[in-house]
């Protein structure tokens, strides 16, 4: 909650960019994307008896985002600014379609990797922090100004960024511990039973 509210609070919401539908569009899509990684963890749960792993799920999720995201296109005005654009420069046009589905390939690879290894949680924690780097560095490139509530957002989003990371090293550790000290305790019960027994 702390990250979201922090993210929220970094919007620069005075510039004159800031559209309403543009607001309900980015979160719209952020509520998405977040629920991406609890699918892909529900489905990539029990891949030893399914079979369905990290690059076959890619593929899945590779056709369903084209059929959506061409339709999103369609209705779009970039319409006519790609038209023109490839007109313009094939080449350069299909060097950059090629490069960024290239870029977007291997980082959804990785993303599921990362979901199957890790948690949903943790998949979803490290897109915020990429999505909010990502408005930090264009505020900083283009934005000349940046209001005090935008910093004050930031702040509250890596504290919360670092307290999540913090607690969830603590929780892994004391984990890990509990897991230590449960195979010699199984194995001093065993030696008094034998000794009983016997």
């Amino acid at each position: 909650m702390v990250l979201t509210v922090g993210a929220c609070m970094s919007i620069p919401y005075d510039s004159p960019k800031v559209t309403p539908i543009g607001s309900f569009l980015a979160l719209w899509s952020t509520a998405m994307s977040g629920l991406r990684p609890v699918l892909t963890a529900l489905l990539l749960k029990n891949s030893k008896e399914s079979g369905l792993t990290p690059v076959p799920l890619l593929w899945y999720d590779a056709g369903f985002s084209t059929i959506f995201l061409f339709l999103a296109f369609l209705v779009s005005e970039e319409t006519v600014t790609v038209a023109a654009f490839f007109k313009e420069d094939t080449a350069a046009g299909m060097g950059i379609l090629i490069a960024g589905s290239t870029c977007a390939f291997a980082y959804n690879i990785v993303v599921f990797y990362l979901v199957k290894v890790t948690s949903s949680l943790t998949s979803v924690v490290l897109a915020n922090v990429k999505t909010t780097l990502i408005i930090v560095i264009a505020v900083l490139l283009w934005d000349k100004e940046i209001s005090p509530i935008s910093i004050v957002g930031f702040g509250i989003f890596f504290l919360g960024l670092f307290a999540y990371s913090y607690l969830t090293f603590r929780s892994r550790q004391q984990a890990s511990k509990a897991a230590a000290t449960e195979p010699a305790k199984e194995t001093a019960t065993a030696k008094e039973t034998t000794k009983l027994v016997s």
